[in-house]
């Protein structure tokens, strides 16, 4: 499951820094205040996609981990709910005589 979220951060990043640099052009800065404010975006928002890829990891596995447990609980009780029925000729299922 962390294949899947991996590259949030540098997604972010880098949609972070193309506004960037849309805005700053249309808003003429000077080149080298446009590459300052475009470092401090791009850290920015890249502090920002690592902490919301944790946030959605965090729950995700979360939800994973409820999952595992919901169908290791019903997976219980129909193994319980089997070792007690009995066939038509009166011996139990899933229980071996000691002969």
């Amino acid at each position: 499951m962390k294949m899947k979220w991996r590259n949030l951060p540098a997604i972010v990043t880098l949609l972070a820094g193309f506004i960037t640099c849309v805005i700053t052009t249309l808003c003429r800065y000077p080149l080298n205040k446009m590459l300052w404010v475009l470092i401090a975006v791009m850290t920015v928002f890249f502090t920002i996609g690592l902490i919301i890829r944790a946030v959605i990891m965090h729950f995700v596995e979360g939800r994973d981990a409820d999952e595992a447990d919901a169908s290791g609980d019903e997976e219980d009780e129909t193994a319980a709910a089997d070792e007690g029925v009995q066939n038509a000729d009166g011996s139990e299922e899933g229980q071996q005589s000691d002969n």
